[in-house]
């Protein structure tokens, strides 16, 4: 009884799940960072009543807390290049169903370089972000003031946001539910939400099962094109729209993270890569991740 209520649907209650992936052997405890890779070795299970997939036992809230407040990620600022080129394209996504380039809202902002480049194509920007670290980055590399804290930061205005975009991060946070009907209460009538997230009924997600690149010890949620859209509609949005989500990057960033899968073959192609001067080279790429996009 007592596994049972570790294990408990952490978004409906329910206790009833099944095993998606069981724990694995050797299980090592990870801290929560912000673009970690480190992979999940806990269980992962799928509530029998919502279907929504997630990790098993499921984090307290504090703990989440803590972890996107305190914790550096080197590695993550390391590719804000690439991560420029992948916002243009969202931007572009956004600016083709917002009626105007009015006020763009980005929770989970991270270091802020979404809102740098709106505010290039005239938007009125804000961000929030959990993690003093880019807050404090965001004011000295890009003068931007980011909020910190999550969507339920009490200074955001209801009612007052064209567009806002949650990329990355309704994976991670402790109940999407609560944290999509705050989204709603904060669009202005007839705004547009963008949400991007690893999805776990794509292809990639059933071929690669538990090697899936997404099954990441930070991810304490799984979604699927079916999941997501229920919890949309039931925080009040309407039109709802999914799309591949296509990443930009460099050849090296794959190649580093493909080592995770097939071993010292993955650096031996990186080592060649760089040898040659091809790590530098831009790629897209889809491991399965969806964009939805959803009005008020």
């Amino acid at each position: 009884m007592k596994d049972k209520a570790v294990i408990a649907c952490p978004l409906c209650a329910s206790p009833s799940y099944a095993i998606v992936y069981p724990r694995l052997a050797k299980h090592h405890e990870t801290a929560y960072a912000p673009a970690t890779s480190a992979r999940e070795t806990g269980m992962i299970a799928r509530c029998n009543d919502c279907a929504v997939v997630y990790k098993a036992p499921f984090p307290k809230p504090k703990e989440l807390k803590k972890g996107y407040e305190e914790s550096i990620d080197k590695q993550y600022l390391s590719l804000l290049s690439e991560r420029r080129e992948s916002f243009r394209e969202v931007l572009r996504l956004v600016e083709s169903y917002a009626k105007r380039r009015g006020r763009l809202l980005d929770i989970g902002c991270g270091e802020g370089t979404l809102l740098d480049i709106a505010r290039e194509r005239n938007w009125e920007v804000t961000g929030v972000e959990p993690n003093k670290h880019f807050v404090a980055w965001a004011k000295k590399n890009y003068n931007l003031s980011i909020l910190q804290g999550d969507a339920f930061n009490k200074k955001l205005k209801k009612g007052y946001y064209d567009a806002i975009t949650l990329l990355d991060v309704i994976e991670h946070v402790h109940n999407p539910q609560e944290y999509l009907n705050r989204c709603y209460e904060l669009l202005a009538p007839g705004g547009i939400i963008f949400i991007s997230t690893p999805d776990f009924g794509s292809l990639p997600s059933k071929v690669m099962r538990r090697k899936w690149f997404y099954i990441l010890s930070i991810h304490v949620f799984y979604f699927t094109r079916q999941t997501l859209s229920r919890i949309l509609h039931k925080a009040g949005f309407s039109n709802i729209r999914v799309r591949k989500y296509l990443l930009k990057t460099s050849l090296d960033y794959v190649l580093e993270k493909s080592s995770n899968y097939i071993g010292s073959a993955g650096m031996l192609f990186r080592s060649a890569a760089r040898a040659t001067g091809l790590h530098k080279l831009p790629i897209k790429y889809w491991l399965g991740q969806s964009i939805f996009i959803a009005e008020k």
